[in-house]
C-alpha cells in the first residue's frame, strides 16, 4: 500500500552511447507495457515518458523527485547489469539522503560472484 515503483525514460539513458533507435524504442514500449500491467496488478506507478525537454533526464533525477515527493523511508533498487549505473545507484544514498538497498537481479543463469568465481584464472 506505501511502495512505489518508479521508472522512466530518461535522455541520459538513453543517449550515454549509440543506440539503434529500434533498440530504444522496443525497451521503452516493454517498459509501458510492464507499467501498466503493474497498475492494473494494483501497485501504484510513476512512470515518466520520454521528451526531450523533461524536467528530469536522468534516472537519480527522477527517483530524487519521487523520494521527496513522498518523504520515502528507502530506495530499493534491483542490481543492474551495467557498471556505469550500477556506480550510479551505488551513491544515491548520499545524494538523495536515505538508504539504497540493492537487490540482486535473478534474470542471468549466475550471480555477478559466481560468474566472477566461474571466470577467475580465465581470459
Amino acid at each position: 500500500d506505501r511502495d512505489l515503483v518508479v521508472m522512466a525514460e530518461v535522455h541520459e539513458e538513453a543517449s550515454y552511447t549509440n543506440h539503434h533507435k529500434k533498440k530504444i524504442v522496443l525497451l521503452f514500449s516493454a517498459m509501458r507495457h510492464f507499467a501498466r500491467q503493474l497498475e492494473s496488478d494494483g501497485w501504484q506507478v510513476h512512470y515518466q515518458s520520454y521528451h526531450p525537454d523533461n524536467q528530469h533526464q536522468s534516472l537519480e533525477a527522477v527517483v530524487g523527485e519521487q523520494v521527496k515527493r513522498i518523504n520515502a523511508d528507502k530506495v530499493i533498487a534491483t542490481e543492474c547489469g551495467e557498471w556505469r549505473l550500477h556506480e550510479q545507484i551505488s551513491s544515491w544514498h548520499e545524494r538523495l539522503g536515505v538508504p539504497v538497498e540493492i537487490r540482486p537481479d535473478t534474470r542471468f543463469i549466475a550471480t555477478k560472484q559466481e560468474f566472477a568465481d566461474w571466470a577467475e584464472g580465465r581470459k
